[in-house]
């Protein structure tokens, strides 16, 4: 049996019975390997953290720069009104902590914030 999180901080779980785990890892394309989550620091409020899941279906773009992930306080999804966005690729470096460029609602500057956990 395996138990998988609906969605990362929501309470609910699927329990799959039977599940079919392949032992050998198959080759995906790399945008296979795109995070389905992200927590990161807000920068309005710094008590807070973001949590950003996929914009599949989005279409827009902040400076150039393609909307991948709706972002929402933690723990409280509404996809109707996300906080913000979280735009472009991660930043990531082996030397220095991940980072992301977000946009809050309503705003027209997108800044670089810290990434604090992503969901593969």
């Amino acid at each position: 049996m395996v138990l998988c999180l609906v969605a990362p901080g929501d309470p609910r779980a699927d329990l799959i019975v039977d599940p079919k785990i392949k032992t050998e890892r198959e080759a995906t394309p790399a945008r296979d390997d795109v995070p389905w989550a992200l927590e990161i620091a807000n920068p309005v409020n710094s008590h807070q953290l973001l949590q950003c899941t996929p914009a599949t279906g989005a279409d827009g773009a902040v400076v150039g720069l393609r909307i991948n992930w709706f972002c929402f306080p933690l723990g409280r999804f509404d996809f109707r009104n996300p906080v913000g966005y979280a735009i472009g690729d991660l930043q990531a470096a082996a030397d220095k902590s991940w980072t992301i460029f977000y946009e809050s609602t309503g705003s027209s500057q997108a800044i670089e914030v810290p990434v604090v956990a992503v969901w593969r």
